[in-house]
């Protein structure tokens, strides 16, 4: 993959709406039901993970992208060693400032609208997922166990928290909300393929002390949780398998395996 970031001009704050015809999940149609009941609890940003907004998380923003690209690329960014150097992961995220949070295999990196690179930030090992940013923090996890959270202004650590001794390769994209962070650790192995991570942990946000742990049947894959907006979060394993846990506390509220 080309180590190379470009972004239109009109990266701005998107606002994600959520369609509730006949396709529509009942998760988002849950979502749109209760999302005005938790605004105060909102992320305020307005794309802090690689799914869009939270609570809703659709990947979909009524921001139009402009049909030709080059004539209206405001910056571009190389990496200095070469376009080769680094792998970037999963998509950018924009705080309420529209600065931007991109993941490559040798750190995260923070631009301002402009593109200057404000900080760079290596966590303890490689990371191979997108960030997230909830209040004045960016969250992520990495191959070597650990979760952790970045100070958003000046990219210096606010804590690192380690889980497992390994967490599985392509199966990360922790999320959180309302002052959890619910991140997947313990690698984890589905026959024939490797990867994928057999607990769930949710974390204080503010200062990375582990409230729960979860272990799941078949391990989760590319986690992704999804917030209701209801104090709960769900996700699906390996297989298929969906589960509903309570946000702040872990409690399995349901499960449907897999076939």
């Amino acid at each position: 993959m080309r180590s190379c970031l470009l972004l239109a001009a009109v990266a701005q704050a998107a606002h994600v709406e959520i369609d509730d015809a006949g396709i529509t999940s009942f998760l988002q149609m849950e979502m749109k039901q209760i999302g005005n009941d938790k605004k105060a609890s909102a992320n305020t940003h307005p794309w802090p993970h690689f799914r869009g907004a939270i609570p809703g998380q659709t990947g979909v923003s009524d921001i139009v992208a402009p049909s030709n690209l080059s004539a209206s690329l405001a910056w571009s960014w190389h990496h200095p060693e070469g376009q080769y150097h680094t792998i970037l992961a999963g998509g950018p995220v924009i705080d309420s400032e529209k600065n931007v949070y991109v993941t490559g295999a040798d750190g995260i990196r923070k631009f301002s609208p402009e593109g200057e690179e404000l900080w760079k930030y290596k966590p303890p090992g490689v990371s191979n997922n997108a960030p997230m940013l909830m209040d004045d923090k960016v969250y992520g996890s990495d191959k070597s166990g650990y979760a952790f959270a970045i100070d958003m202004a000046t990219g210096n650590t606010a804590w690192e928290q380690q889980l497992a001794s390994e967490n599985g390769g392509d199966s990360g994209y922790p999320a959180g909300f309302d002052g959890v962070f619910v991140v997947g650790a313990e690698a984890g192995q589905v026959q024939p393929h490797e990867g994928g991570n057999k607990k769930i942990w949710g974390l204080n946000a503010a200062s990375g002390e582990k409230l729960w742990d979860f272990e799941v049947a078949t391990p989760v894959w590319n986690f992704a949780p999804l917030f209701p907006g209801d104090d709960t979060v769900v996700f699906m394993d390996f297989g298929g398998g969906v589960y509903r846990l309570g946000l702040h506390n872990g409690t399995l509220l349901w499960h449907v395996p897999d076939a």
